[in-house]
């Protein structure tokens, strides 16, 4: 669409108008209640006096016109009662009224006729519709605070269906959502962007965002799609979250909780009995001055958190060795390596503080104000898919973020202004045990990941402005921000050590590969400008259309790229080429119908397309790998930790193809929203989306033609070396020229397909049985290999004269998910709940492979190769019996994640205790998590081992035939990760 297209559309909505009602002005971060008040034929009461109460406080009044309307309009976002009252009218208060960020509030309400004398006033359950794009799953109130096994806004997701939340110990936003990794996934507070930032090594981690606890957060989203142009949209799932504000009374809320998980946690656990003990203690405190015309809120608390893990691997249980495999490595490291073979403890320790200001400059102005920062450091984090424990490894982050809005609104009409700047640092250090794989042992030690200091800030500038003509509530902006990506790897740490077994380590005979970075940083600028119109248009009282488009463009640094010349003239390709940053045209649409004008049945039928963005790891990659980093490379004898005699030192490159944009998402979804009762709402939606251009990883240095075939018909392509239970290419015999190492060309020919279909059941009350549950079906495919792999060389396909292998179940394909979380409240003079939430998710896919440190085609990835299927192996007919996966694929390679690990389950139990101690509040709160729980961890995902009793040979065809054996350990736990069973204890108290 031209420029001039857009500027007709925008010129025709201007001109529209069809109806005279107003319509009331939508923010994305301010909520709107509106309502009419009737007596019991239907008939407007006028000039009704209407109190709008946050905390069972006034918070603004409203007298009803002719037509017996009202309207609140900037409302911070959260939970309100609303109070009606009338001379010859019984007066009302309708409590646990939501105003939601974005959305519109509609209550019907029915005064009936009374004489006085009048002395009571009747609670009601009022009619209720909400107006405005999908809200997703809000969290608000006690369910910020149930179950908060980690203070960080981002754990809500636990609780949900619709994205696939943190898994095991981890901490953060999501794991996946529409079949994406989370780096595509965005958090929003107050309608400014804010930082999730992620190891470019853990490409699938869940990222925390610190700074924002929940005690600063009053309301939070959760949305898997978005339809309101003025987001820039995001491919994977959106979190908005408004902060929380004072207001009323002046408060002071401490609070304090200790947690063990030596309180009756499983052994299996905690094999080490370890003894750790975990408190949190804070304070949020509150008020206003001038009544409501500023209202301040200020919070602090302080973490400091352990974590017992299980034994790290199931070959050596804690205190014994039946193979004898870590008595031979301790005899041989020369070096202290206990720590690596027993379990550890992971311990966090950290410091959050900030505060929020509103201010009412008279009663259409609000201006905010809010700043945070955190400080924090963790031993032995949780690394998810790494075989090792991690001994030794450290994370040190530094979050600050501040912003400010203004907003001013009229008869219908509303302007808002939003600036903000957020930065975020994480330091990595790793132990000083290079890492290192004992492949037919099921064991490694060592750090998983690369050490580095990333680093991202950021300033945003945005405005929004909503106008109502006529039936037509037109709604135009733009914004513009400034991040920048500083990413600093260190020197030497990445080294990579793969031995068959314990024996072959004593023996020093195995792999090295090893990557040395230069001390520069890899700094990147990106400026993205955006702008959007859209219009909602009522056509009826029943029906409401809304377009929109976005328009967005990335500009990226002029000098993020640059040619290697030496490459050039052996190859004749050029490694200098630039991601296009064109503007891109993301239009948006939804038609919502009210089927008996109600609300009650509404249905919901939306599409739409949303920019990504270019993937900032893959740019400082490019950037760094310019010929300056080298990988250094050895097989056959290994002098570990150093390198061995054989070592060969070559630079290694990394550039983008000719044609690379930035990705994209289309999307269409249909939804059911039934009202049941005045406080049980059902959901039932579904939706495709497809992403095009994602980033597809090709090693250009391989020589032009395999040097042999397997016997399974796949291409070789270096000269095979066997040690032990290890094969890999023999150094240097795997490239085309040798004069470099692996060179990687980065292209936009990947895409993902993701099916999902929810049903969800909400009810909410303020006494009795509250239930919020959802099952979610989906289906992901897409053809990019080895997106969760902290090792980029495993992200090549194994098969790149097959490209339909690459095509198929995605890494992030979790077909069934089930969230339920039941709430009982028992109101009295001791307040009592007790709540229960429950999780299921399906077990991950993999690819039937080999241990980690086998690379049977010597394409230099030794961790990315499916097995083949055989018949003629020894041992693989009980293997196919004894898995249903592979029966379909015998006799061939292993389809790409045609497996999957068992399911994850788990319960976790909350119950609170309110008591009044001298007009103080107080409230005794237990939490057990994890009270039943399915064991998870690192799966062998081996279907087959190379035996070190037998060599490589050739068949009469010419071809190889490799030593392999089925592994009759195929798909259990390789390394325990499951979360322990943690009791906590805690006391709330306000003043």
């Amino acid at each position: 669409m031209s420029i001039l297209g857009v500027s007709r559309i925008a010129a025709f909505v201007l001109v529209t108008s069809l109806a005279s009602t107003p319509l009331v002005a939508q923010s994305m971060t301010a909520a709107s209640v509106t309502g009419r008040v009737s007596d019991p034929a239907g008939s407007p009461v006028r000039g009704a006096a209407v109190t709008l109460e946050r905390q069972g406080i006034a918070f603004r009044t409203a007298t009803t016109d002719q037509a017996g309307r009202f309207t609140f309009e900037l409302l911070p976002p959260g939970r309100y009662a609303i109070l009606a009252e009338q001379v010859g009218y019984q007066p009302v208060r309708a409590s646990s009224v939501d105003a939601n960020a974005g959305m519109t509030t509609d209550l019907k309400i029915r005064m009936p006729q009374r004489p006085p004398p009048i002395d009571a006033v009747e609670s009601i359950n009022p009619q209720t519709t909400r107006r405005g794009g999908p809200p997703g799953r809000v969290v608000q109130g006690e369910e910020l605070n149930q179950f908060d096994r980690f203070p960080d806004l981002t754990d809500v997701t636990r609780g949900l269906s619709i994205v696939d939340g943190a898994r095991n110990a981890g901490r953060g936003f999501v794991s996946s959502a529409n079949g994406l990794a989370p780096t595509f996934s965005r958090l929003l507070v107050d309608g400014i962007e804010e930082r999730l930032l992620w190891h470019p090594g853990l490409p699938a981690a869940s990222v925390a965002s610190p700074v924002f606890p929940r005690s600063a957060i009053g309301q939070a989203s959760v949305l898997d799609v978005t339809r309101d142009a003025e987001l820039r949209g995001a491919q994977g799932a959106v979190l908005a979250a408004q902060s929380a504000r004072g207001g009323g009374s002046t408060f002071f809320r401490p609070f304090a909780r200790l947690g063990s998980s030596s309180l009756g946690p499983a052994t299996i656990d905690n094999p080490a009995d370890s003894s750790v003990t975990s408190a949190r203690l804070g304070v949020v405190m509150g008020g206003s001055v001038k009544g409501d015309t500023i209202s301040w809120l200020l919070r602090a608390d302080y973490e400091r958190a352990g974590q017992p893990t299980a034994a790290p691997f199931a070959a050596l249980p804690l205190g014994e060795d039946p193979s004898g495999s870590a008595t031979i490595l301790r005899d041989a490291a020369g070096r202290e390596i206990t720590p690596w073979l027993a379990p550890v403890v992971r311990r966090r320790d950290g410091f959050t503080g900030g505060g929020q200001v509103a201010w009412s400059l008279g009663r259409t102005t609000m201006l905010t104000a809010r700043a945070g920062m955190a400080s924090w450091s963790e031993d032995n984090p949780d690394f998810g898919t790494s075989l090792s424990n991690v001994a030794g490894t450290r994370v040190d982050g530094r979050d600050f973020s501040a912003a400010m809005g203004l907003a001013a609104s009229g008869e219908g009409w509303m302007n808002e202004a939003r600036i903000g700047f957020n930065t975020a640092s994480r330091d990595w250090t790793a132990g000083d045990v290079p890492s290192t794989i004992l492949a037919n042992d099921g064991i490694a030690i060592g750090a998983a990941v690369q050490a580095g200091r990333f680093a991202e800030r950021a300033v945003e500038l945005n405005d929004v402005v909503t106008l109502p003509l006529g039936s037509h509530r037109v709604k135009l902006g733009g914004s513009v921000q400034r991040r920048t990506h500083d990413f600093v790897f260190r020197d030497g740490v990445a080294a990579r050590y793969a031995y068959g077994s314990a024996a072959d380590f004593a023996a020093a005979q195995g792999f090295l590969s090893e990557t040395l970075y230069g001390p520069s940083a890899a700094g990147i600028g990106i400026t993205q400008y955006g702008g959007f119109l859209q219009d909602q248009w009522s056509v009826s009282p029943r029906l409401a259309i809304t377009l929109g488009v976005h328009l967005d463009k990335e500009k990226l640094p002029a000098d993020s790229t640059a040619p290697n010349a030496r490459w050039g003239v052996l190859s004749g390709i050029n490694t200098g080429n630039r991601p296009e940053s064109d503007l891109l045209i993301a239009p948006r649409g939804t038609v919502s119908w009210d089927a008996d004008g109600s609300g009650r049945t509404v249905i919901r039928l939306g599409a739409g397309l949303a920019a990504g963005r270019f993937d900032v790891s893959s740019l400082a990659e490019v950037a760094a790998r310019d010929g300056t980093v080298l990988v250094r490379r050895s097989d056959g004898a290994q002098a570990w930790p150093a390198a061995g005699s054989s070592a060969t030192t070559h630079p290694t490159l990394t550039f983008f193809g000719p044609d690379v944009r930035r990705p994209r998402t289309s999307s269409a979804d249909l939804s059911l929203t039934q009202t049941l009762g005045a406080r049980t709402t059902l959901i039932v939606s579904g939706g495709y989306r497809h992403a095009d251009y994602l980033l597809r990883r090709d090693d250009l240095n391989l020589p032009a033609a395999p040097l042999s075939t397997a016997s399974d018909g796949r291409a070789v392509y270096g000269s095979l070396r066997q040690y032990g239970g290890v094969i890999g290419a023999a150094t240097g015999s795997n490239r085309r020229f040798d004069e470099f190492d692996a060179v990687f060309g980065l292209t936009s020919t990947g895409y993902a397909d993701y099916y999902a279909g929810t049903i969800a059941v909400e009810r909410r009350v303020t006494q009795g049985v509250s239930v919020l549950g959802s099952y979610t079906w989906s289906q992901a495919r897409d053809n990019v290999t080895g997106q969760a792999s902290a090792n980029i060389e495993d992200r090549l396909s194994p098969l790149p004269d097959d490209p339909a292998w690459a095509e198929g179940i995605s890494d992030f394909d979790v077909p069934h998910r089930l969230a339920a979380t039941v709430s009982l409240d028992l109101p009295g003079k001791l307040p009592a709940e007790i709540a229960a939430r429950g999780r299921y998710r399906s077990g991950l896919p993999f690819t039937p492979g080999y241990r980690a440190g086998v690379d049977i085609n010597g394409d230099g990835a030794a961790g990315n190769d499916p097995a083949f299927l055989g018949a003629s192996v020894p041992g693989m007919a009980e293997l196919v019996a004894a898995n249903a996966c592979l029966s379909s694929q015998a006799g061939a390679i292993a389809a790409r994640n045609s497996c999957r690990e068992d399911p994850v389950h788990t319960l976790d139990l909350h119950a609170s205790l309110g008591l009044d101690a001298g007009g103080r509040r107080i409230a005794l709160v237990v939490d057990a998590f994890n009270v039943i729980s399915s064991e998870s961890g690192v799966v062998d995902r081996a279907a087959l081992l190379i035996d070190p009793t037998r060599g490589t040979t050739v068949d009469g065809g010419g071809r190889l035939v490799l030593p392999v054996v089925a592994n009759d350990g195929f798909g259990t736990l390789l390394s325990r990760r499951s979360d322990p069973r943690i009791v906590r204890l805690g006391i709330r108290m306000e003043f």
